[in-house]
Parts: C-alpha cells; structure tokens; sequence
C-alpha cells in the first residue's frame, strides 16, 4: 500500500509535491489511470493526477499535435480531437481510463501501434519536472552537442546520458531497439548518437505505384521513417534493364533540395523513374490502378498443364495526372503520401451513423 497518497488540484501543486516528496527522501510514483498490470503505484508517495491535472491545453490542428496535462484519460483526447479528423496512433484497451502521463511512462501501445507507432513515437515533446524542482523541455529530437551545453541540472542529466551511451554503446546496439514495439525496460537506443535526417529507401529495381504502395517494401520502409517524424524518399526505376544513373541522381537531387527545404511532417515522397527517361520531372497523384499476378495455363509437349505467373498489363483508362501517366510519358514521377488514410468527406458525411450504430448495438442487447 501507498504510505502517502497526493492528490494536487493543479501542475503547482502537483511541483510542490514532488519537491517536498523528493527533500524529504521518499520514493514518488505518479500514478495515471491505475490500469498497468506490473503494480507501479505500489508503496512511497503516489501522486494521483487524474482527478484535477486533466485538462487539454490546446489542439494545433495545422501541427497535428495537442498539448495535455498528464491527466487527461486518451478517450477524453480522442474525443476532442475526432471533429478536427485527429486521432492518436498508440491505443491500449484501458484507453477510457488510461492517461496520457500513465500511457508515457508505460510507452503504451494497443493494436494501431503496429501502424502509427507506440506512445513514444507519437510525443513530440514533454514539460518536465525534476525531483530538485528543476523544469525542463525535451523534445522528440536534438542535436546532441546543443543539450549538453544547457545550463544547470538539465545540462548535466544530458551530459551524463551521453556518457553512459558512449561508454555502453556496443551493447545497447546489440541488444535494444531490434524490433519496433520493444518497450520493456529503458530505450536506451534512442539516444544513441546519430538520426538520420533523411532516409532514401531504394533504388527499387520495378515500379511502385497505384495501389501496388500498399505492398511495397520499399515505400514501407520510407512509411517507417515518417512515422518516426523523418523526412523519407522511396525510390523505384521502372525498366526491366538495370541502368539506375538517372534514378540516382534524381534521388541526389531529391536528397539536397529535401535537406535544404525540409518535408512536411509525416509526409514522404513515392518517386518512379522510367528508363529511358525523358529529362522531366511531374508530381502526381497516387493512381487508383493495380497490377497484379496473374495465371494462364497451357499444356506441355505431352499434354500435362502447367501454370506460367506473369503481371496484369495496364496500359487504358490512364487519368493524366497520376503516376502511371507521368511514367507512360517517359517523364518521372513524384507522389507526396501522408500517412494519414482517413477520408474527410466520408468523416463528415457519415458522422450521422453514430447514433445509429450506437442504437443498434443497444437493441441488441
């Protein structure tokens, strides 16, 4: 049991209790929803911030982000962002009782995450507060000699991480980080030295494009570095001949102007280079079109079937600014891709299914 349960009416209550749980040499947890399974808010200080430290600071619809306190419960979040067509990647199954503070300390995670990335990867930033009554903002990214040159207690608890990644760091590379939801323990991964500040997934020898995307390993791979707020390239040479020197150097020249002029966040670029190519360069819309594989039978010389796989041809009804259209033409194509699918028309228009669903579902009782 707790030997002491805090529970502060606003974030200067909730600093005054750390400082003077921390002077006093006690152990402190603060506690969420109650909803982890491994007995966190067993024993010391808890510090409940769930009943008065809830409130959502804002919601930047332009940024994509919103600014909480850790008290906010991730339905109540996702609630006052579903009318802006937001939502957030991590979702536990506690998610009516879970908080964003909880789901942080936890690195929660939830079915999604698969997709959109656990609690971690959706934080862009956090407001600190140290046992010492220190404050301090961390952000997702930094460059490492800028932390370690901050004043004061911030400065040091940087320099002091750096240190203990520089001296561990053949061992934290062999044994964290080897997969994308290993959440148990500390992510000490994270701060190794380098993030790349561009990720050029290629040069693919085949096509991505259409709906083929979904399939592609190469564009996957670009999707994976955007959804860690990367700015990424999928590069693709559409010929059956193994000539990449134009594809490379429209990657290079992808590559200084991304460097210079920067991505949108979350957005990463699907880029085909047919060969021969024609010297120009459209930006297109992903096409609705799919190859797939097909099979034609036939008989071998002694009358047994055999099976031969060969690609769906799509050379009709090719819309002009799509992908397809700009490769046919010899020209290379370039295709922004959000990692956000959800249609906003049919989020609007389909919004009256709500009650109905709901209903229904209660009748059903």
């Amino acid at each position: 049991m707790p030997d002491l349960v805090v529970v502060p009416a606003d974030a200067e209550d909730l600093a005054v209790a750390v400082t003077h749980t921390a002077a006093a040499g006690a152990p402190v947890t603060l506690r969420g929803g109650g909803t982890s399974m491994a007995g966190n808010a067993i024993g010391g200080v808890v510090i409940d911030a769930s009943r008065h430290v809830n409130r959502i600071l804002g919601i930047d619809t332009d940024a994509r982000t919103a600014v909480v306190e850790p008290g906010v419960v991730l339905t109540d979040l996702l609630a006052a962002a579903r009318p802006h067509g937001l939502a957030f990647g991590a979702d536990p199954s506690s998610a009516s009782r879970a908080t964003l503070g909880g789901m942080i300390a936890n690195n929660a995670c939830g079915a999604h995450s698969v997709a959109w990335g656990t609690t971690a990867d959706n934080v862009r930033s956090l407001d600190l507060l140290l046992a010492d009554g220190t404050r301090c903002t961390v952000d997702a990214t930094g460059v490492r000699g800028d932390l370690v040159r901050r004043p004061g207690r911030e400065g040091e608890l940087h320099r002091r991480l750096q240190a203990f990644v520089d001296e561990h760091e053949l061992e934290i590379r062999r044994r964290f980080g080897r997969f994308t939801r290993q959440i148990s323990g500390y992510a000490l991964h994270r701060l190794l030295p380098e993030r790349p500040d561009l990720v050029i997934s290629g040069i693919n020898h085949g096509a991505n494009m259409g709906e083929n995307v979904y399939y592609s390993g190469t564009v996957g791979a670009a999707r994976e570095a955007a959804l860690h707020h990367i700015p990424a390239v999928a590069m693709s040479l559409c010929s059956r001949k193994l000539n990449f020197a134009n594809a490379a150097r429209i990657a290079r020249s992808a590559a200084e102007i991304i460097l210079k002029e920067g991505l949108p966040d979350q957005v990463l670029l699907n880029v085909n280079v047919p060969e021969p190519w024609s010297g120009e360069v459209r930006f297109t819309r992903q096409s609705k079109k799919i190859t797939r594989n097909q099979l034609t039978e036939g008989k071998d010389p002694k009358g047994r079937s055999y099976y031969w796989i060969f690609e769906q041809k799509i050379d009709k009804d090719i819309e002009p600014d799509t992908d397809y259209a700009a490769v046919f033409a010899g020209d290379a194509s370039v295709t922004p891709l959000h990692l956000d699918p959800t249609h906003d028309e049919s989020l609007e228009r389909l919004a009256r299914w709500a009650e109905l669903l709901g209903a229904g579902a209660a009748s059903k009782k």
